[in-house]
């Protein structure tokens, strides 16, 4: 009877182990039907194929306008302008540099890139209240982000046309300043 006994306790997790073994099968059974069961309607209602891997564009397909902007290599390294950029808002002041540089990619002058600035932070404090709360205080800050661009190695007539051309289509609430550098021959 002690061995019965035993024998019943040792085989009774042995037996839930198995009912806990068909339950998790079934249970990826109900799993995969239902992602089966999923990929199908999807393929139904979107007319795709789910299971579609999807393909690699070539980086030569992209459209340039997409990438990041060109250098060409300047072979003397003769500064011929300096043009300054000041905003409030990075992300303009960095979109519009990027158009700067594939301007001056597609007229064939040589730039640097992009050239960070310290940035400027102005505070003021100022009462609330006019009359008697003088603890009561706000405090106001403006932040100008400046950024440089220099161009190198290239016909002084091509560059002034390229600075028309970015002054021309300057977006608003970026400012610009240029110096352009002129040489001459010593006789």
């Amino acid at each position: 009877m002690f061995r019965s006994a035993t024998t019943a306790l040792l085989r009774r997790p042995a037996l839930a182990h198995k009912h806990s073994l068909s339950s998790t099968k079934a249970a990826t059974k109900l799993s995969t039907r239902s992602a089966v069961s999923y990929t199908k309607i999807l393929d139904k209602v979107l007319a795709i194929n789910v299971h579609e891997k999807t393909k690699m564009v070539a980086t030569k397909d992209i459209d340039p306008m997409y990438q990041k902007p060109v250098i060409l290599p300047s072979p003397q390294g003769v500064q011929i302008a300096r043009v300054a950029f000041r905003s409030f808002q990075t992300h303009r002041l960095d979109f519009y540099m990027n158009f700067c540089r594939k301007a001056a990619y597609s007229m064939g002058i040589p730039c640097s890139g992009t050239v960070c600035l310290p940035r400027v932070v102005r505070r003021w404090t100022v009462l609330k209240s006019p009359f008697v709360h003088k603890s009561a205080m706000e405090v106001f800050e403006r932040r100008t982000h400046k950024r440089l661009l220099v161009v190198r190695d290239a016909d002084p007539e091509v560059v002034k046309l390229w600075l028309e051309y970015i002054n021309k289509n300057i977006p608003v609430g970026i400012g610009m300043k240029y110096w352009i550098n002129e040489y001459e021959t010593l006789d």
